[in-house]
């Protein structure tokens, strides 16, 4: 079965995608995640370390401040932040005119807009908050221990581009809308309790 659904029934939970030869294999990552958010939640791990199991971690001697002091710079209401990025040279050149020629200073906040969100986003290792956490499983969770990703649910089943960081992003900008012309939140930080670690096998 695909997921507790027949194969001769996948293509109509799942679409054309259903035919891909990695297809089962991106349908598998993207459960592993939903499955590491629900656990963050069952644990209290907030913010939630999520890793995919072949993350390297050689380069973290060049990070700048701890995990916990980059929590604590975040903003109050932040859902999940991207810690790791695949791409190729060119891929990187692209990112990095982007990221400078959309720079600009609005209000004296530094605002910078990432394109090509499809190799841009990654799901190799990223920090959950409680509430991107709750975001995620209530979002794709049916009932104790089932999950819906079909057609109707998210364009396709690929972790990073279609289900993890694509909900978080609307429920971001709904939230963001729900807290317009609330001053109290403009400069409020969320108090770091510890960084729990969830590994996605």
């Amino acid at each position: 079965s695909v997921a507790g659904t027949p194969p001769e029934g996948a293509a109509a939970v799942y679409g054309r995608q259903a035919s891909d030869p990695e297809f089962g294999a991106a349908l598998g990552c993207a459960l592993s995640h939903l499955l590491a958010a629900r656990r963050a939640l069952a644990d209290g791990a907030s913010p939630a370390l999520v890793l995919e199991e072949d993350v390297s971690i050689e380069l973290r001697s060049g990070w700048p401040a701890p995990l916990n002091a980059l929590v604590d710079a975040l903003p109050r209401h932040w859902l999940a932040v991207q810690l790791s990025i695949v791409a190729s040279r060119s891929q990187w050149a692209e990112l990095w005119r982007e990221w400078r020629n959309r720079s600009s200073v609005a209000g004296g906040v530094q605002r910078r807009t990432l394109l090509r969100r499809d190799y841009y986003w990654s799901t190799t290792a990223y920090l959950l908050s409680e509430a991107g956490a709750r975001t995620l499983v209530q979002r794709f969770s049916q009932g104790e221990r089932g999950w819906r990703l079909g057609v109707n649910t998210v364009e396709c089943v690929k972790a990073d581009v279609c289900v993890i960081f694509p909900s978080l992003e609307a429920a971001g900008s709904q939230q963001a809308e729900s807290r317009r012309g609330d001053v109290s939140t403009k400069d409020g930080t969320q108090p770091t309790r510890g960084i729990g670690i969830v590994h996605v096998m």
